[in-house]
């Protein structure tokens, strides 16, 4: 620890409350009567000790910056996923469209237009992508037609992923390869993360619940360069850690129920985890993302409202479906209902 700071509230019953959190503690002496009681001084602590935590560790900029602006058309963007390469260029599945467009970036930190449209008819419904780095080949789920597509670098025409799941349709909601480039795929409905080429379960896979081997509805997920997943457990309101080869996992964020407390999520949908460990939730519900440091029980918001309240100008969020992040470490949100990408610079 590396501090303690304690402070007495007058004219209530003897008492106290200790909250323990971030590297900090904070000590409440003589807890208040029935008029103000325990849970109530609880929460305004904690409250207290997210505000303050959120000024010391947030390594972002709160002020996005809009990279790729459907300027309020959804025949211009339409956005749900987002991944960004070694280049800064933005990959966007427009599950809407039924399609991926990429965007460059752009050094006045102005939306450009889309410099690329996969062509009419190649996908249906896409909620996820992955682009191998290596290649410059993008690698999309193609959710309503149950397959995985990799389009060629450059290439608007794409080609069917061959798997062990062929001539049957296996659920396709979220795409990450892993560093030795194997392709892992969201069963939603199954409630595990799977190999794309041989069907077994790296993740989950032992029916909805919310103990430390299951997973309920899990959404997208990372994989560090580590090969440990980071999975977005939707209806627990969590994300699960599992370590290479193992069994069973851990929560990492959330896990609080549903809500909009530090500690808590509201159907979260994809996540990111940055060099130092960090893990980002996109937390669409409530319109913001979270972010926890290793070890931590409460989050911090680093973009859109605290409180949850939906937004449209250069901190706000509107139903945010996904989050992608850069080699130096700046995170970019889909910011769905407001048609648009926002990048969060890092400070």
């Amino acid at each position: 620890m590396q501090n303690q700071t304690c402070e007495l509230f007058g004219n209530f019953s003897t008492g106290f409350v200790f909250l323990q959190s971030f590297q900090s503690q904070f000590c409440f002496v003589n807890q208040p009567n029935a008029t103000l009681g325990s849970t109530t001084l609880t929460t305004m602590a904690s409250s207290m000790v997210t505000s303050v935590q959120a000024s010391i560790y947030s390594r972002w900029n709160s002020t996005g910056i809009t990279v790729a602006n459907g300027n309020g058309n959804t025949s211009v963007l339409n956005p749900y996923g987002v991944f960004v390469d070694d280049q800064y260029n933005i990959y966007i599945a427009e599950k809407g469209n039924s399609r991926v467009s990429i965007w460059p970036p752009n050094p006045n930190g102005l939306a450009s237009a889309a410099i690329f449209k996969t062509a009419s008819g190649q996908l249906n419904a896409p909620p996820s992508l992955y682009v191998d780095s290596n290649t410059g080949d993008i690698y999309v789920a193609d959710e309503s037609n149950h397959r995985v597509v990799r389009f060629p670098n450059g290439s608007t025409i794409g080609r069917n992923v061959t798997s062990f799941l062929l001539n049957t349709s296996p659920t396709v909601s979220g795409i990450y390869l892993d560093p030795n480039g194997t392709i892992f795929i969201t069963d939603t409905g199954g409630n595990r993360i799977y190999n794309w080429f041989t069907n077994h379960s790296a993740v989950g896979g032992n029916g909805a619940g919310a103990n430390t081997n299951q997973l309920n509805s899990p959404k997208r997920f990372f994989i560090d360069k580590n090969y440990t997943f980071y999975v977005v457990d939707s209806t627990n309101n969590r994300v699960q850690r599992w370590l290479r080869g193992a069994t069973s996992g851990d929560t990492v964020a959330g896990g609080y129920g549903s809500g909009t407390n530090a500690s808590q999520l509201n159907g979260p949908l994809a996540v990111v985890v940055d060099s130092q460990g960090n893990v980002l939730v996109c937390d669409s519900t409530n319109n913001r993302v979270q972010m926890w440091r290793p070890g931590w029980t409460l989050g911090i918001t680093v973009a859109g409202n605290a409180n949850g309240s939906a937004g449209s100008g250069s901190i706000g969020l509107n139903a945010p479906k996904g989050i992608a992040i850069d080699k130096s470490d700046n995170f970019y949100v889909v910011d769905t209902n407001n048609l648009r990408i926002q990048k969060f610079s890092i400070l």
